[in-house]
Parts: C-alpha cells; sequence; structure tokens
C-alpha cells in the first residue's frame, strides 16, 4: 500500500511540526536532527529556493514494490511494468542510512510494495533503530510467520499501519484481492495480545480502512470493532483513484477512472461529485524540502505517488543521497513548484500542478 493513500497537507505538516518536539524529549534527541528540522520548517515555509541547505528529515525508503495481492488501484497489484520489480537489499540499506541517517528523525520502510516480502526487513528496522531514528511500516498483515511479532515487538517497531478495508470477508476480499480477512483479523490480534503480554507501547497500530462504495456501510462496525480489538488508532480514509495515474489525471478524470470503487455519499469521498473537484487541494508540497523517497534499487522520486521510473530524480546508490537532493534535476522540481509552472513536460511536478493537486 502506497504512503500515497494518507497524503494530506495537514497530516504532513503536522508530521513535520512534530518532529521538534518528538526529538527534544525523545532519547534519540540530537541537536544535528533538531537543527535540521528547523531548516527545513523554513524552506518548507519561507524560503524561494531551488537549493535546499537542510537534509531530508524523512525518508521514504520502499523496502520492495513486489506484492502478493491485487489491488485494482495500486500499480503494483496492476503488475505495471513502468518500475522494475526488486527488493531493496540491506547493504543498499545500510549506505543510504549511514550517510543521511544523522539527520533523520524517521523511515518509512514501505511504499508501493508489502514489506514483510523482504528477507531483511527486521535487520533494516534494527539498524535503523540502533541509529535514533523512528521507523514505520504498513502492511496488508496476509503473512506473518512464527516470531515476527516478537521481533517488532522487541526491536520497538514504532508504527504498523494495517490494510484492513472492511469487517467481513466479502467486503474485504473484494478489493484487496488475494488478501485473507481472517487471517489478517487474526493477526492484528495477536500483535495486541503480544503487546499486552509484553507490556510495550511498541509498535503504535493503526487499523486503516479505505472508504469505497461496498465497505462505506461497514464504518460504524469498524469503530466497534477497532475498540474490541484494542489497536490504538483507527483510520477512515476515502479511496484515492488510480495511484500510479493520478498526478497524471485531472479531477473528473479521476472520478471517472474510479467510479467502481469511489464512496457512493459524497461526504466519504475526498471528491466534490457535484464540482467534479477534489475537496482539499495542497497549497505546498512538503516533499520537495523535507522528505526523499528512494526506491528499493535505490532511484529517487519527487515524491511517493510518482511510480513511472521515467520521473526519477537520479540515484541515492550510484550518486550519493545529498548528491541527488540538490542535482539539477531536483531544483528544477522545486522551481516548477514554487513558481506554479507547468511548461515542463519531462517533470512529473508540472502535471501535479495542472491536475489540480496542488493549488494555483
Amino acid at each position: 500500500m502506497s504512503i500515497f493513500e494518507n497524503l494530506t497537507e495537514n497530516s504532513l505538516l503536522k508530521l513535520l511540526q512534530r518532529k521538534a518536539g518528538t526529538y527534544l524529549f525523545n532519547r534519540n534527541y540530537t541537536v544535528k536532527r533538531l537543527l535540521n528540522v528547523a531548516r527545513s520548517v523554513y524552506y518548507y515555509r519561507y524560503s524561494k529556493h531551488s537549493v535546499v541547505k537542510s537534509k531530508p528529515v524523512r525518508m521514504v525508503i520502499d523496502a520492495g514494490n513486489i506484492c502478493q495481492l491485487k489491488c485494482p488501484l495500486c500499480p503494483t497489484g496492476l503488475e505495471r511494468p513502468t518500475r522494475q520489480k526488486s527488493l531493496l537489499k540491506f547493504e543498499d540499506f545500510k549506505k543510504i542510512i549511514d550517510e543521511a541517517g544523522s539527520y533523520l528523525c524517521e523511515v518509512d520502510l514501505y511504499n508501493w510494495g508489502e514489506p514483510f516480502l523482504n528477507p531483511d526487513i527486521f535487520k533494516m528496522i534494527g539498524y535503523a533503530k540502533k541509529m535514533g531514528i523512528k521507523v514505520t511500516i504498513s502492511s496488508n498483515l496476509n503473512l506473518i510467520k512464527e516470531g515476527w511479532i516478537e521481533e517488532m515487538i522487541q526491536l520497538k517497531l514504532d508504527h504498523l499501519t494495517v490494510s484492513l478495508d472492511g469487517t467481513s470477508a466479502k467486503s474485504y476480499e473484494k478489493y484487496r484481492i488475494g488478501g485473507n480477512f481472517n487471517t489478517v483479523l487474526s493477526n492484528l490480534k495477536k500483535i495486541v495480545a503480544l503487546k499486552r503480554q509484553y507490556k510495550s507501547k511498541y509498535p503504535k497500530i493503526t487499523w486503516q480502512f479505505l472508504i469505497m462504495k461496498h465497505n462505506e456501510h461497514e464504518m460504524e462496525e469498524a469503530k466497534r470493532l477497532s475498540k474490541e480489538i484494542g489497536v490504538d488508532e483507527l483510520h477512515l480514509r476515502p479511496v484515492r483513484c488510480d495511484m500510479g495515474m493520478e498526478l497524471l489525471m485531472n479531477d473528473a478524470e479521476k472520478i471517472e477512472s474510479a467510479k467502481a470503487w469511489l464512496p457512493t455519499q459524497d461526504k466519504h469521498s475526498r471528491y466534490n461529485y457535484k464540482t467534479k473537484a477534489k475537496k482539499n487541494p495542497l497549497s505546498k508540497c512538503l516533499f520537495q524540502t523535507t522528505t526523499m523517497v528512494v526506491n528499493a534499487n535505490g532511484s529517487v522520486s519527487p515524491c511517493c505517488g510518482v511510480y513511472d521510473e521515467k520521473w526519477d530524480l537520479g540515484n541515492a546508490l550510484k550518486d550519493g543521497v545529498f548528491n541527488v537532493w540538490n542535482n539539477p534535476k531536483y531544483q528544477q522540481a522545486r522551481k516548477a513548484v514554487l513558481e506554479k509552472d507547468t511548461s515542463d513536460e519531462n517533470l512529473i511536478c508540472s502535471y501535479c500542478i495542472k491536475n489540480g493537486f496542488l493549488e494555483y
């Protein structure tokens, strides 16, 4: 499941603003991290420069764009050939963290695939945690082997988001094709139970429920069940359209392309069905100044919603994280966003602005 499913300006800005407080009162606080957060806030809020002198405060490092499910609105599930399938190697993850880790507050070890399919996932979690970095994972939770839950708890994985779109097998399995509702529910309950047994607050568990036409009637039951199970929070989020194509479509095209899945009730959708427009377009792009998105082969995407390789800005493994961060392509992307320029057809950012994801 892509991070793009969760993307809102408020959530991203709150994430950034939380960092200073989180690390100021956290045993992993360092002056370097705190100063970097402050610089990042400045560049996001006030700077008009295409060169950013702060470092990423957060990295999305995809453990692999491979998944056992076939979700109809996901480019991985649709098996789009526009990005090479790969799993992140531990040695490559270590190389990235060794370069950038002292500045990072958070690493999200997922984007376009199922992270628990990567055999090195726990080594990566452990290495980042030793560096004092918050680690988050999002999973469809269909694959949990014996001992994995204990390892999550012992490594103090900070946050686990579980994709569970429904309170019945019929609803869940309509969209999460290849998934098993009972398996996910059972694994979720086991994690909560073992957290209690070990008296651990790790990992914080979010049940994510994407609201769609076929499951919106189960929202109230999800609220009840989430309390019964004991997850830390339930996120009821409107489904997006095709996540691999979203930035290339205007709002009317998005609505049309996803009409089989969008909620019937306008209040449950991210789109206004009468005006055929997104309800809350972003006013700024947080990714350009605070967050780097690295794919499993080291290539760097402009944001977590960009699937196709042709839009990549460089390669963190070949060129180095910080060399990519301010290379000419990154500068062009920032300049386009700052000036709301839609003229460069070689930048996905131009389409993002033109198609209404960012406000003019």
